[in-house]
């Protein structure tokens, strides 16, 4: 029962919300929610150390205070939040983060190639394989 009220709080409503301001084309409303999101993912790494610390029901009750504090007043609360903390640290950080994500992606680039050539590799020569077998048949 907890967790459906979490999920109705952190993701369902604020959800519904997102694609009424969408629909409507509310700038500011979009902003907003884009900021709660920002919020809402941070809290969902918060909820994976808490779930460490603390018993479960404990991180639930704190999870779904926090999510409805979140949303409260047309969520301005997760805006004074990213506003005055989240986006300071990114424009601090910002460096540092772009080069982070670049890493990560050259990385990820470079396992990616070296795994779609080899899989090329492994399917050109169970084709070849497979015409061999087929020539032998003939």
């Amino acid at each position: 029962m907890m967790n459906f009220l979490l999920h109705t709080i952190r993701i369902i409503y604020p959800l519904i919300q997102s694609f009424k301001v969408l629909k409507n084309k509310d700038k500011e409303g979009q902003q907003t929610l884009l900021k709660y999101w920002c919020i809402n993912w941070m809290i969902s790494l918060l909820d994976i150390v808490l779930e460490i610390v603390l018993n479960d029901l404990l991180v639930d009750i704190v999870l779904v205070s926090l999510a409805i504090g979140l949303i409260y007043n047309n969520f301005k609360f997760s805006a004074a939040i990213f506003n005055n903390s989240i986006q300071p640290f990114i424009y601090q950080h910002e460096k540092k983060i772009e080069q982070f994500f670049s890493f990560i992606d050259d990385k990820v680039k470079s396992v990616w190639d070296k795994s779609s050539n080899s899989i090329e590799n492994a399917a050109k020569e169970k084709i070849g394989e497979v015409v061999a077998d087929q020539f032998k048949k003939k």
